[in-house]
């Protein structure tokens, strides 16, 4: 991590994000997240624990993954996985892509 780059936690993530939804309608989905936490479908969720791992093989590969918890107050939460480095854009859009297969 470069000094100039701050860790992604859920309080930092906040802004207007839209994603394809990735399913059988393949429209864009456009969500407002405050803090972590956004409406989509009538529903309330908060994204919590955010964990990323990073995996330094000797070729010089490097591969980031990580997962968080996708939090709603009717159904609890679920932890959703992301490929790459954590970014706000890349959880949100992991967040949504999962909501819009889900309900």
């Amino acid at each position: 991590m470069k000094m100039s780059e701050k860790k992604v936690s859920p309080s930092t993530i906040s802004g207007t994000f839209t994603v394809n939804a990735e399913n059988w309608t393949g429209k864009e989905i456009t969500v407002n997240v405050k803090g972590g936490k956004f409406e989509l479908y009538d529903y309330k969720f908060e994204i919590a624990d955010i964990n990323e791992i990073c995996l330094e093989f000797t070729t010089g590969r490097v591969d980031n993954d990580g997962w968080f918890k996708l939090a709603t107050k009717d159904s609890g939460s679920d932890t959703i996985h992301f490929e790459g480095k954590a970014t706000a854009e890349r959880i949100v859009r992991a967040a949504v892509v999962f909501i819009a297969n889900r309900y």
